[in-house]
Formats: structure tokens, C-alpha cells, sequence
């Protein structure tokens, strides 16, 4: 089934067209009478189930169409109704009570692509400052320590420790 939003029903019932099921059968019934011009051109092979090796008459190049048109109403019926439950759906959804709603969902999933999509820069310069923050406290332990140390070598050369 396609979900398809854009899928409109060709076949509403003021424009409902019988006559395609009415040639449909007509030709289906007139298959097997039609007369057909054999040429003597390579086509692509249609008949999966037979050995192309092994054809010696006309009666092997048939295609066996009794199992392919037995519900093709029923078929026709499912996809009729199919489409009309889309149409019927996507009308309910995408009606002018829920623009409003429909355009916010629109908007911020834009947004969210786009906010995903752009390009990260800021990497880069966290980065850079991160080495820049650790180096500047490096330097400010260094300082302390040294402070420390030479706190440390006065008090011993004055006889204190």
C-alpha cells in the first residue's frame, strides 16, 4: 500500500470508468484466438519456469495466465477501497484545522535537521581553550609552589626548621 500523501482516487464515483473491467475481459477472452506474427528476434525471456534449451514448438513458448487473473475484481475492489482510505486519511490530517499543528511539526523538524547539519566549529575552539585554561593553571601552580619553596628556604637558612 503506498502512503503516499499525493495520491489522489481516480476513481471517485461520478468519474468511475466500467468499461476498463468490461475490456479487460473482452481481451482476456480474445487472447487466445489472436493470430501473431512469429519473427525471428532475440526478446527477453518471460517464462521462468521452462527451459529455453528444450522448445520445439509453438505450445512451449505459452505463458500459463489461469492462476494470474482469477480475483483481479477482487484485486481492483481492495485497491479502490485502499485509496479511498488514504484519501479519506490525508484529508482528516492534513486539513485546515490542523495547518497550524501540522506547520509547528514542519518547522521544528526543520530545525532539528538543521541543528544537526551545521557544521560544529565551536570544537575547535573549546579545544583551544581548554589547553589555554590548563596551561594558565599550570603556571599558577608553578607560581604557588615556587612561593612556597622559597617561604620554605628562608625559614630553614634562618635557623626556624
Amino acid at each position: 500500500m503506498n502512503r503516499n500523501i499525493f495520491v489522489k482516487n481516480k476513481n471517485e464515483s461520478n468519474k468511475f470508468n466500467p468499461d476498463v473491467i468490461k475490456k479487460y475481459s473482452d481481451i482476456n477472452k480474445n487472447r487466445h484466438s489472436t493470430k501473431y506474427e512469429f519473427l525471428n528476434k532475440p526478446y527477453k525471456m518471460i517464462i521462468n519456469d521452462k527451459n529455453p534449451k528444450a522448445i520445439n514448438s509453438q505450445e512451449d513458448l505459452k505463458v500459463d495466465t489461469k492462476n494470474n487473473n482469477i480475483n483481479v475484481n477482487d484485486n481492483y475492489k481492495n485497491l479502490v477501497n485502499d485509496r479511498k482510505y488514504l484519501d479519506n486519511s490525508n484529508k482528516e490530517k492534513y486539513n485546515d484545522k490542523n495547518f497550524n499543528q501540522n506547520k509547528n511539526k514542519f518547522d521544528f523538524r526543520n530545525y532539528q535537521i538543521s541543528k544537526i547539519s551545521s557544521e560544529a566549529t565551536d570544537f575547535n575552539e573549546l579545544k583551544i581553550q581548554k589547553k589555554s585554561y590548563y596551561n594558565k593553571e599550570k603556571n599558577d601552580l608553578l607560581k604557588e609552589k615556587s612561593k612556597y619553596n622559597d617561604i620554605m628556604q628562608n625559614l630553614k637558612t634562618q635557623g626556624i626548621i
